[in-house]
């Protein structure tokens, strides 16, 4: 990302509304008050199916937006909110949404808007808003009022925080009172509202006591874990004004095995090569080894094979057989940034091509069976969700180029991104710049191959946020996060069968399916236990990766929360009963804040029954 001039704070003109006739109405109150729950903003919802729903929109009521379920939490840091817009959208341009806030449940002072007085309007696509506080409406940005949201990247929910104890305006607090009302506005022509005229929101703060900081410590799960860091330096960062201490010192408290960077153009990988050497120690017999393209270098332990240029990326096979038994592709991107939508996919089609033809025998290599793959960097995900799609799923969007889509994992299942948390706030931004072109996002990613590697302890630093003696306990200083607009990211992995310690992800506990028995002759059980009240599709394929079976056809499958039984006849795509033989059983689910993907192997032992 690159750094963008902030508007400045600017007083308005003074309050032309009230030269606009209001109808006074009686509003029928309507409010919550939620127990204090620990929301972590990153772009999923798990987090909150426990918070009470504190209005849910009439549905068809509006021609883009058509808003659902709001829900609302808080802690002493932040105010939470959840909304359903019932349309996919860029929260970050493009939209006429505005949010209104009555910060002291008075009419009469700010904004008078649908019968509450807004100190705050914040407009979502122009990512500036107007803050209403005894004089002219001061013009803020969304440093202001310490503004998060999640995803960074096109959806219908979406997830967001804005600050308490701030002042605006310099002068000024936001929050003055426990009580607060809630607006929400298309602005476009015939746009929705919640709530609806004659309607309001109002809702308690701080009732009961606040969650307590749970804090992710930095040490790996299990020693023998693999640590893998990213990190965008931001224009050869360590190099520049004095910022190496800062750089190394977090190096230094990671010590990964793995390190991609992104943002090195002046320096050499023998440079870059020289300064990890500086700050972290190798065993003795060990040596970095090194490999790089355009501005992304990747460090190891593990020697490099060999190298590649995907555009402007870089992919590198590393030999961890004498550690790991495995090799090991590490495709390290930086992909356009901010508006560069086409050219991003067009990135993102080409490194799916290339991992499609390592795994191709005659490829372009040709990748052991299961190797590890990792897609690691700033992928500047700020536009259309498609991108992160294609990557996890090998959807390939221009097929004309880059040929057809694929399932990248080994067992013919979408890969797995990483969602990151810091180490001691809640929440999952890599990328802050306030005052830049985006408010801060998830734009450093490390997506892998679940069906050979598992995640361990995974985070982001972010040093202003952390306690003095952690940062004492790591070597690290409050402002050594600030050294680039990107943080330093890390997750830690081991193989499935390796004994270690699994960290839960949220995403997805509690979802499981088997077919029972397995092996299994003829008619078998189908038991599917799902997290969350949701949908499903299963796939089968064979040995091959061909598609042979789809049990409950190619349309997704409403089932409850809980556990589900079926029985199935194995019958394939064409009628027939399946052969005997070894399968891989894929489910898919998703639910209104994601979803999740198990898979497994069946054995079919025999067909008993004619043909159908």
């Amino acid at each position: 990302m690159y750094k963008m001039k902030r508007l400045q704070n600017r007083p308005l003109c003074q309050f032309g509304f009230l030269n606009v006739a209001f109808t006074i109405i009686l509003l029928a109150a309507g409010g919550g008050r939620a127990t204090p729950h620990p929301i972590t903003i990153d772009g999923r919802f798990p987090d909150w199916d426990v918070v009470e729903i504190i209005y849910e929109d009439a549905a068809g009521d509006g021609a883009g937006i058509d808003f659902g379920k709001l829900l609302l939490a808080d802690d002493s840091r932040f105010l939470y909110l959840k909304i359903d817009l019932g349309a996919v959208l860029n929260l970050q341009q493009n939209n006429n949404l505005i949010l209104y806030l009555d910060t002291d449940a008075d009419d009469q002072t700010g904004l008078n808007i649908n019968g509450i007085g807004a100190e705050l309007e914040w407009k979502f696509g122009e990512l500036t808003g107007n803050f209403y506080t005894g004089g002219s409406p001061w013009n803020i940005d969304y440093s202001d009022i310490r503004f998060r949201c999640g995803p960074s990247v096109t959806s219908s929910v979406f997830e967001m925080a804005i600050g308490r104890g701030i002042r605006p305006d310099g002068s000024h607090y936001l929050f003055n009172g426990n009580d607060i009302r809630i607006f929400f506005r298309d602005a476009s022509t015939g746009g929705d509202e919640l709530p609806e005229a004659g309607e309001t929101i109002t809702y308690k703060l701080d009732n009961g006591t606040p969650p307590p900081d749970e804090i992710i410590t930095m040490g790996r799960s299990d020693p023998n874990d693999m640590r893998i860091s990213t990190y965008n330096v931001e224009r050869d960062g360590p190099w520049s004004g004095g910022q190496a201490s800062r750089f190394g010192r977090q190096l230094a408290a990671v010590a990964p095995d793995i390190l991609s960077f992104q943002e090195i153009y002046e320096h050499t990988t023998a440079e870059v090569v020289d300064f990890v050497s500086d700050w972290i120690s190798l065993e003795p017999g060990e040596s970095w080894y090194a490999a790089g393209n355009n501005d992304c270098h990747t460090i190891s332990r593990y020697p490099v094979l060999e190298s590649w240029a995907i555009d402007g990326n870089l992919a590198v096979l590393l030999d961890a057989t004498a550690l790991r038994g495995t090799q090991i592709l590490v495709i390290n991107a930086h992909l356009p940034c901010c508006e560069e939508e086409a050219n991003r996919q067009m990135e993102v089609d080409h490194i799916l091509s290339f991992i499609r033809e390592a795994k191709r025998v005659g490829g372009i290599l040709t990748l052991q069976s299961d190797t590890p793959i990792l897609i690691m960097g700033d992928m500047n995900f700020v536009g259309l969700n498609q991108q992160v799609q294609s990557l996890v799923t090998g959807d390939i969007i221009n097929e004309g180029p880059f040929g057809e889509d694929f399932h990248p994992d080994w067992d013919w299942t979408p890969m797995t991104p990483v969602y990151w948390r810091q180490t001691e706030r809640r929440m999952g931004y890599t990328w802050r710049n306030d005052g830049g072109l985006f408010w801060p996002g998830h734009l450093d990613y490390v997506i892998f191959t679940d069906s050979v590697l598992e995640m361990g302890n995974h985070f982001v630093i972010y040093t202003p946020a952390m306690a003095p003696g952690n940062l004492a306990a790591y070597g690290l200083q409050s402002g050594d996060s600030e050294a680039a607009d990107h943080l330093l990211c890390c997750v830690d992995f081991h193989h499935p069968d390796s004994g270690s310690v699994v960290v839960p992800d949220p995403f997805l506990t509690g979802l499981d399916f088997q077919i029972r028995p397995n092996p299994s002759a003829g008619e078998a059980g189908l038991a599917l236990h799902l997290p969350h009240a949701g949908s499903f599709v299963i796939d089968i394929f064979d040995i091959t990766g061909r598609r042979v079976s789809r049990p409950f056809g190619p349309e997704w499958t409403i089932a409850p929360e809980g556990t589900s039984a079926f029985s199935w006849k194995p019958m394939s795509l064409d009628g027939d009963l399946l052969r005997p033989g070894t399968y891989f059983v894929r489910l898919r689910s998703r639910y209104a804040w994601g979803g999740g993907t198990t898979t497994f192997k069946w054995t079919h032992l025999r067909s008993s029954a004619p043909k159908q």
